[in-house]
């Protein structure tokens, strides 16, 4: 009897203790130290807002400026794994993708910072591979207010079926924009300056 009864109270502990909801945290402000990764952010955002309209495209990221117009936010990784003589390694990109509601939490940045008055998301993929974050409600909400400020405003879209019924209704609807290979890698190295690689090269 004794042994069932150590049974059941070390099945109920144990069963406890997984069952309980994991612990939400919150995604945090930070300032970036490493001063040559904020200047290459910086030049990213200068060559963005500078970049020249692609006239010939049909695809309006490249056709219109968002960054002159104060859209676009940066995106920095954190990569891990780090080999020989590279202490620390970034890869920094432009976005203009908003965050859905019901997005996963892998979706959500770890830390977010401004730059030069540009919102900022940190991510860290080898944190990601070691643990399941569960970030706070409240947390989420706050992060994509912050997003949207740097993305084109909602508009009310209705699409109507071919007898002239309305088929749906979106009253915050928004495009997302999306470029392949617009980023930059940046090495940081024990023996020799930085070494800045540009995507796709």
């Amino acid at each position: 009897m004794k042994q069932l009864l150590s049974f059941l109270i070390l099945y109920l502990l144990v069963f406890s203790a997984f069952s309980q909801k994991k612990e939400a945290v919150a995604i945090q402000y930070i300032t970036i130290k490493d001063t040559f990764l904020v200047k290459e952010v910086e030049k990213l955002i200068q060559e963005e807002v500078n970049r020249e309209v692609d006239t010939t495209s049909t695809d309006k990221v490249f056709i219109e400026n968002f960054f002159k117009k104060g859209l676009g936010y940066i995106k920095i990784f954190v990569e891990g794994n780090l080999k020989g003589d590279t202490t620390a390694r970034y890869y920094i990109d432009t976005s203009l993708m908003s965050i859905r509601e019901d997005a996963a939490d892998n979706v959500y940045p770890s830390f977010y910072t401004y730059i030069g008055s540009r919102l900022v998301l940190v991510y860290l993929p080898v944190l990601e591979s070691v643990a399941e974050l569960n970030f706070s409600e409240k947390s989420k909400k706050k992060l994509r207010k912050k997003v949207d400020v740097f993305l084109e405003k909602p508009q009310d879209m209705t699409v109507y079926n071919m007898d002239g019924s309305v088929a749906f209704r979106d009253k915050n609807f928004r495009i997302d924009y999306f470029r392949f290979h617009s980023g930059k890698y940046i090495y940081v190295l024990k023996s020799g300056p930085p070494i800045v690689v540009q995507d796709g090269l």
